[in-house]
């Protein structure tokens, strides 16, 4: 659904545990950080971790994160969102 809606995503379908992943992660600049597992997929929903804070945002509807994407491509608009 990411791919479809123009949002770039990139997946880490290692071994490795969830707290090494998002480390690993922090050091790019990706703004966000989606935390997909099997309920989140069960809910049709995404945890966020918002990049430059400690934050997760939990029980995001996917399609809302998909359309603040959009909007924020639309917008050109570079501020991320701390709460959804």
């Amino acid at each position: 659904m990411l791919l479809k809606a123009g949002v770039r995503v990139e997946a880490d379908y290692s071994d490795k545990n969830m707290k090494t992943k998002i480390k690993t992660f922090k050091n790019f600049k990706d703004p966000y950080i989606l935390v997909l597992g099997d309920n989140e997929a069960a809910n049709n929903t995404v945890s966020v971790n918002v990049r430059g804070s400690n934050k997760q945002i939990q029980n995001v509807p996917l399609d809302k994160f998909i359309e603040l994407c959009k909007k924020q491509n639309e917008e050109h608009n570079l501020e991320l969102v701390e709460e959804m």
